[in-house]
């Protein structure tokens, strides 16, 4: 359901319960549960490996919870 509501569902298909194929600019990728879903600069949406998330974004801090 989650996926759902951030990407639109003509965006990807459903390959098995736990995974989807999202087409990418460099083809189709397969994301599968733990993996992030990132929106790009052009919309369109790719898959993230934790590991790589967390290495490369940071947490962002809302003012109100300082």
């Amino acid at each position: 359901m989650e996926v759902n509501e951030f990407i639109k569902v003509e965006h990807y298909i459903s390959v098995d319960r736990g995974q989807v194929e999202l087409p990418t600019a460099e083809g189709v990728m397969l994301a599968r549960i733990g993996d992030w879903i990132i929106c790009g600069t052009q919309g369109e949406y790719y898959p993230c490996k934790p590991q790589i998330f967390a290495e490369v974004y940071e947490p962002q801090v809302d003012e109100q919870d300082l």
